[in-house]
């Protein structure tokens, strides 16, 4: 995420921005994937009663929607980015609790706690970033 306009901020701002950003970005993809767990799961119950009932083109209709959201699950892989983007996010967290407490690894100078928590930071992203390019990669067919 960093960009940039992040150069003139301080590791604080950035932490700050970042706990933030990836706050927003998980909380958008938790809803999304619970909406469309539970648009399946509705679509999912009215099968068989509209089948009773004699629908076969609302049941077909269902079904195509059903084949649509559960494809756009896994394409846009809403669960997993939300996993990835609260994990980081609390990391983070838990860096900027350390921080403010002076608590180790924070115990040192003010230039050593900004170098300590810069470096944090930046491992945490680079996991998150990993896990996103791991993910992004396609399953090999056997």
């Amino acid at each position: 995420m960093a960009a940039e306009a992040d150069v003139g901020k301080t590791p604080l701002q950035f932490l700050s921005e970042e706990i933030k950003w990836y706050e927003t970005h998980a909380t958008t993809q938790r809803a999304l994937y619970l909406s469309f767990r539970v648009i399946t799961l509705l679509f999912g119950a009215l099968v068989a009663p509209l089948t009773q009932l004699g629908f076969p083109l609302i049941v077909t209709i269902l079904g195509i929607a059903i084949t649509v959201v559960e494809g756009a699950q896994q394409l846009f892989q809403f669960h997993d980015n939300w996993t990835r983007y609260r994990t980081a996010c609390e990391a983070l967290r838990h860096e900027k609790i350390l921080l403010s407490g002076s608590a180790a690894p924070y115990d040192g100078s003010d230039d050593q706690k900004i170098a300590q928590l810069a470096q944090h930071i930046a491992l945490i992203m680079s996991a998150e970033n990993g896990k996103w390019q791991t993910a992004q990669i396609p399953p090999r067919a056997p």
